[in-house]
């Protein structure tokens, strides 16, 4: 997966990730590959919520 630049962040597991770069990420079935940019307003507040399930 090619991530656009900036600094994100794997939604469940809170791994950071250099944007501009083709990235590798386990994706089990239940658990996708989803990201948010480090520095968007939702971003502590999504990490928090979703880094429990």
């Amino acid at each position: 997966m090619s991530l656009p630049p900036g600094e994100w962040a794997h939604l469940l597991t809170g791994e950071t990730f250099a944007g501009g770069e083709v990235v590798t990420v386990n994706a089990p079935v239940g658990t996708p590959a989803a990201f948010v940019q480090t520095n968007d307003p939702w971003a502590e507040r999504l990490l928090e919520a979703l880094g429990d399930l």
